[in-house]
């Protein structure tokens, strides 16, 4: 009986803890998106949230393609639009008709480009900065 006591004792404050937890959270989440205009869950769906932002990049870097005159800032742009290029035609190969097997074999390069290409807009942000900014 004392045991049965103990353990809906236990259960009942391990619930209340949980929600009290997961409002906290909530309400982190929630101060976050208003000060920031985004929270923390982002890490969970990044490359959704930031994918929309990839238009715009492509519009940036053919502008500065023709407008620079900087040999090096205009190769970071070149590469840039490479790769979003080569992203867009790997997304335009996916297609219903594929076999199983070579749409896991675009699906694999796709995501590799992917890698690729946020690793080069990570590692090159200086240049977009100030035009998003």
């Amino acid at each position: 009986m004392i045991m049965k006591l103990y353990t809906s004792a236990q259960y009942i404050i391990q619930y209340r803890y949980t929600k009290i937890q997961k409002k906290l959270l909530r309400l982190k989440w929630a101060y976050q998106r208003a000060m920031y205009g985004y929270d923390e869950t982002i890490i969970f769906d990044f490359e959704s949230y930031i994918g929309a932002f990839i238009p715009q990049l492509k519009t940036l870097c053919e502008i500065e393609i023709e407008d620079i005159e900087d040999v090096g800032n205009k190769e970071v742009y070149q590469k840039t639009l490479d790769l979003i290029n080569e992203r867009d035609n790997l997304i335009d190969k996916l297609d219903v008709k594929l076999s199983i097997k070579d749409f896991k074999k675009v699906i694999d390069k796709l995501e590799k480009k992917k890698r690729e290409l946020w690793r080069y807009i990570g590692g090159n942000m200086r240049y977009y900065y100030t035009y998003f900014m």
